[in-house]
């Protein structure tokens, strides 16, 4: 007999914008002003996203998203 597994993910990509993204946690002032911070927000301003973070639908509040990783 075999077995189904449920998908973690949706099949399809979509286009989500970023005011729609929500943060699961908010970031101290401390790490908003350490050197790792403020190189990683830099190279988003010069380059842009490499990679597409990852999110979830939000089951609170219909149509907004909740960012997983980045």
């Amino acid at each position: 007999m075999t077995k189904k597994v449920q998908l973690g993910f949706e099949n399809d990509c979509v286009m989500i914008p970023v005011a729609d993204i929500l943060p699961v946690r908010v970031l101290s002032k401390s790490i908003k002003s350490s050197r790792k911070y403020t190189q990683i927000t830099a190279s988003i301003r010069e380059i842009g996203l490499v990679e597409p973070p990852v999110v979830a639908r939000n089951m609170d509040a219909s149509g907004s998203w909740l960012l997983l990783a980045a």
